[in-house]
């Protein structure tokens, strides 16, 4: 139904905007799992080295196309205790995964904030302040952008100095 137009390949993946079947292939892959561990810990390690650093200061982070939320579950967990100064920006492009991970990680977690973003295009008319973020990551999106030199340019504008950009791409 996809290659002869019937349907689009959005409607093959997310019947009726059910994102059960992707999700499944970002929670439940044990090699995937291993790599989110590490940018969770690495988000972590920042985190306690900033808080250190700026004791009450607001530590900013944003993730980049969080889809079903396969990295930020282990971010979250691992950032447990550590929110008191923080907030994180969970975007994606597309509004159904966004209310997906508003009712899947929204609860009892106020310092996260729901936002759309299309990282190829200019961030500012989106509302996402230029040099603001502490960190910003992003797990196995940046490879369906068109132009990546142009992605990764753009996510490297919303960050401090000092700040640290953390892409994570499965490739096999």
């Amino acid at each position: 139904p996809v290659l002869s137009g019937k349907i689009k390949s959005v409607e093959a993946m997310f019947p009726n905007g059910d994102v059960s079947m992707v999700e499944n292939v970002y929670k439940k892959n044990e090699i995937l799992k291993i790599y989110s561990q590490l940018v969770a810990e690495a988000v972590k390690a920042f985190v306690e080295n900033k808080t250190k650093e700026n004791s009450g200061q607001t530590i900013r982070i944003l993730e980049i196309g969080a889809g079903t939320g396969g990295t930020s579950a282990f971010v979250f967990e691992a950032l447990e205790g550590l929110t008191s100064n923080l907030h994180y920006c969970y975007t994606d492009i597309s509004g159904g995964f966004l209310q997906h991970g508003k009712s899947s990680y929204g609860k009892n977690r106020p310092f996260i904030e729901f936002k759309v973003l299309d990282i190829e295009r200019d961030l500012q008319p989106q509302n996402f302040a230029l040099g603001s973020y502490d960190i910003v990551f992003a797990s196995n999106v940046i490879h369906a952008t068109k132009q990546i030199k142009n992605t990764i340019t753009n996510a490297q504008t919303l960050l401090k100095k000092g700040g640290m950009l953390l892409l994570n791409e499965t490739t096999k």
